[in-house]
């Protein structure tokens, strides 16, 4: 990726949405070796750059940016769950045996698509 006429390496892309437009932060490493953040906002025609930062303000954002997005963190966590209630015959307290249940069956109506062999 070239910025200000030198190239960076990009190290992650994050996205959201926010106020109904999607978001893509870029991450990649500055040349004092800082983590920077491009943040870029889909206007429906165009992509417009909202903010540049070098520093994220505190410990919180940091994390926030560096952690995993949250639906591959929720994933770890409910296949521990399952393996525990199905290896070690654990079970599940009140509210989270009924997500599990919930969880199955939406796997059940949507199966993962078998991978094509070349």
């Amino acid at each position: 990726m070239i910025i200000d006429g030198r190239e960076h390496t990009l190290n992650k892309t994050t996205s959201e949405v926010v106020d109904g437009s999607y978001v893509l932060h870029l991450h990649y490493m500055d040349a004092a070796g800082k983590e920077t953040v491009i943040t870029t906002r889909d206007s429906g025609t165009s992509w417009g750059v909202d903010r540049l930062d070098s520093e994220p303000p505190d410990y919180r954002e940091r994390r926030r940016r560096a952690y995993p997005p949250i639906g591959d963190q929720l994933d770890a966590i409910w296949k521990a769950l399952g393996w525990l209630q199905m290896k070690k015959k654990i079970n599940l307290v009140g509210e989270a045996d009924l997500l599990m249940g919930r969880i199955l069956n939406v796997k059940k109506r949507y199966p993962k698509p078998e991978p094509v062999e070349e």
